[in-house]
């Protein structure tokens, strides 16, 4: 963690976490976790896991494509997938489309540049990219990233994931 201080977005998610928990994770995987689960829990109650695995989603269906942002049809599409309209939730008071919107300014997580959707550091897309594919790999965990081993683009999600499947084996 002491090597993460130099970076903005990391100098924050520390100061963030450090106020609440009077602690600091002992690795970058859990920092972001824990920072973007804190978040969304603190900003969108209720809603947040359905944001996180929104989020996740995005971010790798965007690193897949190799593409550092989406457009407003695109990002909008995806989020309909975990947030569509449900004529019997009487609590739900804005669309889709405004529930978006509300999710896109406040999350802290993207941001709206030049038309497209990015991610505000490459660094969250890059922990949300390795989270989504922690929490969607059936089969051999090693496998699903050994086809990305030699692409030096995915140099810090193969980390990330490494750090994130040392978390889950510590937790089980």
């Amino acid at each position: 963690i002491q090597n993460l201080k130099t970076n903005p977005l990391t100098l924050t998610a520390i100061c963030f976490l450090y106020l609440d928990e009077k602690r600091l994770p002992d690795q970058r995987a859990d920092l972001y976790k824990r920072f973007v689960d804190r978040l969304l829990n603190n900003r969108f109650p209720g809603k947040h896991r359905k944001l996180n695995s929104y989020f996740m989603k995005l971010a790798h269906t965007m690193f897949l494509l190799g593409e550092k942002g989406a457009d407003r049809v695109e990002a909008l599409e995806l989020f309909r997938g975990f947030f569509l309209e449900d004529p019997e939730d009487t609590d739900q008071r804005l669309s889709v489309e405004e529930m978006f919107d509300t999710a896109e300014g406040a999350s802290g997580l993207l941001r709206r540049d030049k038309g497209y959707y990015t991610f505000t550091h490459l660094s969250l897309q890059e922990y949300l990219t390795a989270a989504y594919i922690m929490n969607n790999v059936e089969r051999d965990y090693i496998e699903v990233i050994l086809k990305y081993a030699d692409d030096p683009r995915w140099r810090n999600v193969i980390r990330l994931y490494a750090g994130l499947l040392s978390l889950n084996n510590r937790r089980t």
